[in-house]
């Protein structure tokens, strides 16, 4: 039986700081670091997801963020929703809760995770909203990563947009 699904934010910070954090990622070789950034999806309708990456394993995973498009460039509106949606891709195992049982990754918590250095203002208004939410300190911490791993996030984004642009255009 799956553990309850977390109706509040609270509840959801709750379930988050409960997770094992680890140094490495589950498979032992790679660190667990994850650069995010936010992405606008210029297909109809227009919206914005959240655009997490390992760079080392180049591992990326996504989530919608439920805020207005228009939102864009604008940390303040932004900083609520990523928090969120950062504590949900990790209580919910990277997207792999739904999967079959054999191909579950056990939940777990990042080491670290940040932004590349152009959104430090960003990374500021996430971790006010972690900190209010009573995220545990070490990860309330929303590091500024270097131009390296932005490059990385920023081809593994191209990749992946790349390919779902060409799944569903006719």
């Amino acid at each position: 039986m799956s553990p309850p699904v977390p109706q509040t934010p609270f509840e959801l910070a709750e379930s988050f700081n409960r997770l094992p954090r680890l140094e490495n990622s589950p498979s032992g070789k790679v660190n667990n670091e994850w650069i995010f950034s936010v992405r606008k999806v210029d297909i109809e309708p227009p919206g914005l997801v959240l655009h997490m990456t390992n760079t080392p394993s180049r591992y990326t995973h996504v989530e919608k963020l439920p805020v207005d498009h228009t939102a864009f460039s604008s940390p303040s509106k932004l900083g609520l929703p990523i928090a969120l949606c950062l504590m949900k891709s990790f209580v919910e195992g990277l997207g792999t809760s739904h999967s079959l049982p054999n191909e579950r990754i056990r939940p777990y918590a990042p080491w670290k995770w940040g932004v590349g250095p152009q959104d430090s203002v960003l990374a500021k208004e996430v971790e006010k909203w972690l900190k209010s939410l009573k995220v545990r300190e070490e990860l309330s911490k929303v590091q500024v990563f270097g131009e390296d791993d932005k490059k990385v996030e920023d081809q593994v984004w191209e990749d992946f947009f790349k390919t779902l642009k060409s799944a569903i255009t006719l």
